[in-house]
């Protein structure tokens, strides 16, 4: 799957580590929805999420209250994820509250672009993601510019229950071999905690070509370990 990348302008909004190991100061939990759009509707579904997200924030600037940052990636075939970070659990249990005026001017002036909305969807659902630090991977020439980096490539990865131990240890030794080999592409690792349980890697490159040019990752094990280990 490719996806389109707007996770950039979180991760270049906040200081991180060059030694390739965390993400410092961003947060570790995050709130996700997940549209997928019928695949003819993806111009109108994008207009109609700017105008709300618009409107959304023109009533709460006008009344100078707090903004929620969110950020979002789509595939080129319509499934959207929204992120939304969130300090500790506790957060989901306290949503923002607002003056009655407010609510009044959000019913008038914002929900009723969720009605249509909806009827461009095939699906949507919720989830909860942690940010898995240590497995993730910056190079030190990782450039979080969203005109730069303008490319992700989204993997999922589900494991059955008994093989969990397994597939750690190949995780580890792969993330091992990324730093022993210098790999040029970043990679943002979450672990969906409340969802389908599945781990997702993003692969940040400048664009399509720069990410098929990178080694594979048998040619990462191989480079890292030699022919006999690597494989």
């Amino acid at each position: 799957m490719r996806y389109s990348f707007l996770f950039l302008a979180l991760v270049g909004s906040v200081a991180f580590s060059q030694d390739s190991t965390r993400l410092s100061g961003l947060p570790r939990i995050y709130t996700v929805h997940i549209d997928e759009v019928q695949p003819s509707s993806m111009t109108r579904f994008e207009q109609l999420n700017s105008a709300q997200v618009n409107a959304r924030n023109a009533i709460l600037e006008e009344r100078q209250l707090p903004l929620s940052p969110s950020y979002q990636m789509n595939s080129s075939d319509g499934v959207y994820f929204s992120l939304r970070p969130r300090k500790a659990y506790g957060d989901l249990d306290n949503p923002p509250t607002y003056p009655d005026d407010v609510k009044k001017l959000m019913s008038e002036k914002v929900n009723p672009y969720s009605d249509t909305v909806h009827t461009l969807l095939r699906y949507h659902h919720n989830e909860l993601w942690l940010l898995d630090q240590s497995g993730s991977y910056l190079p030190s020439s990782f450039n979080a510019d969203p005109t730069v980096t303008k490319f992700v490539h989204l993997r999922k990865e589900s494991v059955i229950p008994p093989m969990n131990a397994a597939y750690d240890s190949v995780v580890t030794l792969y993330r091992k071999a990324l730093d022993k080999i210098k790999f040029p592409l970043a990679c943002i690792v979450f672990f969906s905690q409340y969802g389908n349980g599945a781990n997702y890697y993003l692969w940040h490159a400048r664009n399509f070509a720069e990410y098929l040019k990178a080694p594979t990752p048998e040619q990462v094990l191989i480079r890292a370990y030699g022919s006999e280990q690597g494989v």
